[in-house]
């Protein structure tokens, strides 16, 4: 009998801030976390713009404690984070994860904050659009999100069965984001419009009036990793969290996309999984002419280094 794979230790362990009993408690403090049952929160005070975060199946169990999803992308740029972490890959379907949000709410936590940002991905991002409707008025950031994953709503979606037969999908309450995201005062949405099921998704919620649909085509699901190896991922965070998003700059910042690998095996699957073999081939010969371009413009910055000497003091600031 074959036997499982162990699974590798979880990374990055970081200081994390001290347990409380109650949200009472925790509502006076800048740093503390609370045990929620099937879901925990982690609270870092920092601005007064807050981003509540949510776990998805790649960043469940990656960290040792635990620690919210963009932790370190959300502090750099000031911001305050409170995670709900989930214990089980279940997109919150649970008591736990309202009761918790519900809790800090009565105690106050939430009162002093000017921008609330709801934010995940996938798994995440669901629970983002669902779970938003606690804090109307609220904004939400959304990676590739699943509206729901009930086949009576979504007959379409069919990519997680295990999660669709363990857990309740007939519950109506968060149930679904196309109902619980109408309180949102914005809901920027990313997706990729390529990904059949995640724009069938998007697609549910485009009549909503607070939505802001962004396409980033070929990036795949995994659309908030691409961003990141792109270098523009903190742009997204900074500019949502500040109400000053530059949709125009980001896209001008897309054209260095056709450099990243990571997009060209995505727009090769894609093209291959559609039978445009001709496109494929023309894609990757572009593919070889950028990465000889970009290794002849490496080897010529060398050269120029070498010619030019050593640096004096003044190159070193």
């Amino acid at each position: 009998m074959n036997e499982a794979r162990p699974r590798p230790p979880p990374r990055h362990p970081v200081p994390a801030p001290p347990f409380v009993a109650t949200a009472d408690e925790a509502a006076r403090l800048d740093a503390f976390r609370l045990a929620g049952g099937l879901c925990d929160a982690w609270f870092e005070r920092g601005s007064d713009v807050l981003f509540v975060t949510f776990d998805n199946l790649l960043s469940f169990g990656e960290y040792d404690p635990p620690q919210p999803w963009l932790r370190m992308r959300v502090r750099r740029q000031g911001f305050s984070v409170l995670g709900i972490l989930a214990s089980r890959k279940d997109w919150y379907r649970n008591p736990d994860a309202p009761a918790l949000i519900i809790a800090l709410r009565e105690a106050g936590l939430f009162e002093p904050f000017r921008r609330i940002v709801f934010a995940g991905s996938s798994m995440g991002g669901f629970a983002a659009l669902t779970l938003s409707s606690l804090l109307p008025g609220s904004t939400v950031l959304a990676f590739s999100p699943q509206t729901t994953l009930s086949r009576t709503i979504a007959p379409f979606e069919r990519r997680y069965p295990r999660p669709y037969r363990k857990f309740d999908w007939t519950t109506p309450a968060f149930l679904d984001a196309r109902v619980d995201a109408t309180v949102a005062s914005r809901i920027w949405l990313l997706y990729d419009p390529f990904e059949r099921e995640d724009a069938a998704h998007a697609a549910r919620l485009a009549d909503l009036e607070q939505v802001r649909a962004m396409r980033f085509s070929f990036f795949g699901h995994g659309l908030v990793w691409s961003l990141r190896h792109c270098g523009m991922l903190d742009a997204v965070i900074g500019g949502v969290g500040r109400g000053d998003l530059d949709e125009l700059a980001l896209r001008r910042a897309l054209r260095n996309r056709r450099e990243k690998r990571r997009w060209q095996v995505t727009l090769f699957k894609a093209a291959e999984q559609r039978g445009h073999t001709k496109l494929l081939r023309m894609a990757k010969r572009r593919a070889r002419r950028l990465a000889n371009a970009a290794k002849l413009s490496a080897e010529a910055g060398e050269d120029r280094d070498e010619r030019a000497g050593p640096a004096g003091p003044h190159h070193d600031r």
